[in-house]
Formats: structure tokens, sequence, C-alpha cells
């Protein structure tokens, strides 16, 4: 069971976000605080001004515009990728509506009025025959996009739909994954072959080769000042980040799970990537500065001024944090960090940064740190307990062992009996949940959640004992018949 819930721990990927940031938009400054919205969206993007989030659906052709002061939500037609023009008055969308031509379903580039929502104009995006389009990306100002194919990236501008320039595959080695920096000029490519590649968009020159090699590419995305690439390899826990100037690779950032979306904030110093966690990382030093818990992480996206993140959830539902400043989110980690980076055995600091973890909903951390801490010491019941509750939105069955040996540690640990005692009421294990909550009430009579919990254990007892009732006289012949 050990080994089991150590490998859930480290995996806890997909299955974790959110929890706390929207109470500074009602003028709370100390807490970070959320807001979700039932979209069924997965992928985002702020206006220039942040005054509007544009999320488009993963059914169906449609875009939502949320209005970050009002709330208010408005559906216009249009698909993924899309981009504000640089006056927030224009929207640019591809989608597509099932037609196609020799086999190939066509994809429609639309301007629309962000007002109305009417569509300015609308145009099949060219392509050449035998090369379909496979991807495409749009520059920020939305003025150029780059589609790939095969063999090779066109980059068309959005407004005359002309052909820019086209960037071949080199020796017939096939291009596999490409990127456009934020102002449309500088191009990445990954060749089949795992050779990365910066080129000047405009003129399809190439500007230098990357240090080193890539597998298969998830996600790459340039730092909005064009000066860092990062790139996330499928199934890889790290994003690696590049110096576009230089061509080397100066950072790896290794986190808990696979990870699933990147993003930037405005000046480029920080980078926030989804996988167990959402975590802030500062890209200088490479330290984890903070972060946000939670399950289902998906596309992420930061607002101009660096004050929202918008995170894209398996549900349907969009998260819409506030971040305050990005010192707070450093700020409760600093401390820890200075500690263990004088004594990475130091008891104390690895517990209390667990319970920093836990209580931001980064499980995931959390169990780490508090492994580490039963490492050093298999008898600190503290961290039992603490690794429990970190365990009970994943898999209660972890959660149980930590806090059963928290309990025979320490037979008072009313908060151990008062946890074990939801999950068997969770389980309808109402014998086992009572017992638990009659011991929490003995060391604290009025504990309301050991009252409420006793109370549905038994009601939940008494119903089962009336189906089982039920069922029995069911099985047996009524009173003045014979069985048959």
């Amino acid at each position: 069971m050990k080994a089991l819930c150590s490998a859930k721990a480290s995996r806890i990927l997909f299955l974790a976000v959110l929890l706390a940031l929207f109470l500074s938009v009602l003028g709370v400054k100390d807490e970070a605080s959320s807001m979700a919205i039932a979209l069924e969206y997965v992928s985002h993007v702020f206006s220039p001004d942040g005054s509007l989030l544009a999320s488009v659906s993963n059914k169906g052709h449609r875009i939502k515009l949320y209005n970050v002061a009002t709330g208010k939500i408005r559906e216009l037609s249009g698909g993924a990728p899309l981009a504000f023009f640089s006056d927030g008055k224009t929207m640019v969308s591809l989608s597509r509506d099932g037609r196609s031509q020799e086999g190939v379903y066509l994809t429609s580039l639309g301007l629309l009025d962000v007002e109305t929502g009417n569509v300015i104009r609308k145009r099949d995006v060219p392509y050449v025959k035998g090369e379909p389009p496979l991807s495409f990306a749009l520059s920020r100002d939305g003025q150029v996009l780059a589609m790939e194919t095969q063999t090779g990236v066109r980059l068309l501008d959005v407004v005359t739909g002309t052909e820019r320039s086209k960037v071949d595959g080199e020796n017939e080695k096939k291009i596999s994954a490409m990127a456009l920096s934020a102002d449309g000029r500088i191009l990445f490519t990954r060749r089949e072959d795992g050779a990365l590649l910066i080129w000047y968009a405009t003129t399809a020159k190439e500007l230098r080769p990357l240090e080193g090699q890539a597998a298969a590419v998830l996600n790459a995305l340039f730092s909005p000042d064009s000066q860092t690439l990062a790139i996330v390899e499928e199934n890889s826990k790290a994003v690696r980040l590049w110096s576009v100037e230089t061509g080397k690779e100066f950072q790896k950032l290794e986190g808990d799970g696979p990870v699933a979306a990147i993003a930037f904030s405005p000046d480029g110093a920080i980078l926030a990537s989804s996988s167990v966690n959402i975590v802030f990382w500062e890209i200088a030093s490479g330290r984890k500065i903070g972060g946000i818990g939670g399950k289902d992480n998906g596309p992420l996206a930061i607002s101009p001024d660096g004050r929202l993140l918008a995170v894209g959830r398996g549900q349907p539902q969009l998260m819409l944090w506030t971040l305050n400043t990005w010192a707070e989110l450093d700020r409760d980690f600093q401390s820890f960090d200075r500690a263990l980076r004088l004594n990475p055995n130091d008891e104390t600091a690895l517990y209390q940064r667990g319970l920093t973890y836990l209580n931001k909903k980064m499980w995931g951390m959390a169990i780490q740190d508090f492994d580490k801490v039963l490492r050093l010491n298999p008898k600190h019941a503290a961290a039992l307990y603490a690794r429990g509750k970190a365990y009970m939105p994943w898999d209660t069955n972890c959660a149980i062992p930590d806090f059963n040996e928290a309990i025979r540690l320490n037979s008072s640990n009313g908060s151990a009996y008062l946890s074990r005692g939801e999950i068997f009421l969770d389980k309808r294990w109402y014998d086992r949940a009572l017992q638990d909550f009659d011991v929490v009430l003995q060391l604290d009579p009025d504990n309301p959640k050991a009252l409420e919990g006793r109370r549905l254990s038994l009601a939940g007892k008494r119903m089962m004992e009336q189906q089982a009732l039920e069922a029995r006289e069911a099985g047996q012949p009524r009173r003045g018949f014979k069985a048959a």
C-alpha cells in the first residue's frame, strides 16, 4: 500500500487544480481568491486592456467573452486559436464548419467586431494541395497567422490573406512542432529528427539553431519579449528554457507531474506551469515561488497587467484567479527555502512548508514534503495526519493508513479520528464512522463536525437496515398466501 500511495502521490497530475483568489477584486488584498465560471472551455486569451477574457469551447464553434468587471458573458461564433487586435476592438478566430475540399477540412479565418459580435470578414485559409494544415498559431496582436504543414510553416497576413513567407523542412526532414512569437517576427520549429531552429518569420531566414534536441513537443511558447523560448515535451514533468539570443538552454524547471500547459507573466520573469498543481517559477533562478492547488488543470492565460490568471479545467468550468502581486506568492515560501538550502534535512522547515502547501491546496507538493519528514522521523504523528489530509482529495485508501498510524502514536488525536470518520461515512461504513465520531465527542463534546457526522451516520445506518428489512420481506411470502 505504501508503494502504491507513493506512486499515486508522484502522479497526482491532471487530477489537481484550484482554490483561492477573486477577493482582491473586491478590495481584499491579503488573500488569494478564485471564481469559477461554468464555461467548458479549453483555450483562453485576454484583451489588450485585460477587461475581457475570451474562451473557446471544446464543443462546437463558440467563443464566450467574459467581462471581468461586470461578470457578464456574451457568446460569439468562432474557434481556436484566437487573438485580439492591439486596439481591442477586433478579434481574430479560426474555425471549421465541416466543409471539405479534396478530402481536407477547410478552416475559416474570421474577423469579429468585439462590441457587436458581428463578423467583419470571413475567408477560407488557403492551402497548397497535398499540404493540409496540421496546426495554427496567431501572433498576440492577431496580425500574423502561422500554419504548420508536413513540409513546413506558412506565414499569412491575417487582414489580406496573402502569404508573407514560408519556412520549409530541410532535406525532406518534416517539421513536427512550431511556435510564433508575440510580435509575429520570430518562429520556432522542431524537425522530426529533434533539431530545434529559430527563424525570422518575415523573411523565412534561419536566425540560429537551438542547443540540444527535444522529443515530441507538447507545448512551445515564447516569452512576451521574445527573448526566451519555453518547451514542454510530451509526458514530461519539466519545462525547458532556451535563450533566443544565444541559442543555449539555460534552465530546466522540474515539477511534480507531467506538464499540461504554460504561461508567462507580462514581464517574462515568471512562468506558470499546469500539472499536479499550478506552479509559479522565477525564471532567472529556477525557483518555485508559489502556486495553486487543485485538479484537472488545463490551459492557462495571464492578463496583461499580471493580476489575473485564467485556468481551464477538465470539468465544464474555468477558474479565474486574482494574483495580487508575484511577491506575495513568494513570501510564504522564502523562509522555508532559505532554511532548507542551509540544511536539506531540516525536519521543522519541511513540515512547515508542507503545511503551507496543504493550506494552499497544493496537495502533491505537500505530500512530497511530508514524505521527507517521515523518512527522517517515521513517528512524526503530526506529519502522518497532515499527509493523510493531503491524500484525502485523491485517494482515501491512502489516507486511512496515515490516520491509523497517527492515532496509534497519539490516541488523543481527535483530528485524525474526525478525518477517518468522515472517510468511513463517505464509504457508508456507518458503524466504523460512529465509533470514530464518538471518540471525537468524548474528547470534544461540542465538536460540530463530529455531531453532524454522527447524525448522518445514524441516519445512513437506519436507512440501510430498513432497506435490508424490505429486501428480506420481499423474498418471503405474504401472510395468508402460500409460496408457489
